[in-house]
């Protein structure tokens, strides 16, 4: 996780800031560390370079079987398609040049379809 993605980040209990401790960088990113809350001091892990905010069982009893099963199937570049990025262009209505020199979050929605586009 780069720290420059706490700007974006907020407490999902109590939508506050928070702040971040490292135990393991890579570069730039941490890679092993823990995100505190400022108002309700509750700390969500960071693992493997991506904060954690739900406890671990519901990452896989909501989708590990799908994750596993179907990560590239909606990779056009791996399925040979464009259907990733034809519904992204419909549901946003950006032009590949809209997005240049902008930061967007892609984040905890699955293989990356969108982010690959």
């Amino acid at each position: 996780m780069k720290p420059r993605a706490l700007a974006f980040l907020v407490c999902p209990a109590c939508k506050s800031e928070l702040d971040m401790a490292s135990d393991s960088w890579d570069g730039n990113e941490v890679l092993e560390g823990r995100l505190s809350c400022r108002q309700c001091d509750l700390r969500y892990p960071i693992r493997a370079g991506v904060p954690r905010f739900v406890p671990d069982g519901a990452y896989a009893s909501s989708f590990g079987y799908q994750w596993n099963a179907f990560r590239e199937v909606q990779l056009d570049s791996r399925n040979g398609t464009s259907q990733s990025a034809d519904m992204l262009d419909g549901t946003v209505g950006w032009t590949k040049e809209k997005y240049r020199g902008r930061l967007v979050l892609d984040a905890g929605v699955g293989a990356g379809r969108f982010a690959e586009v």
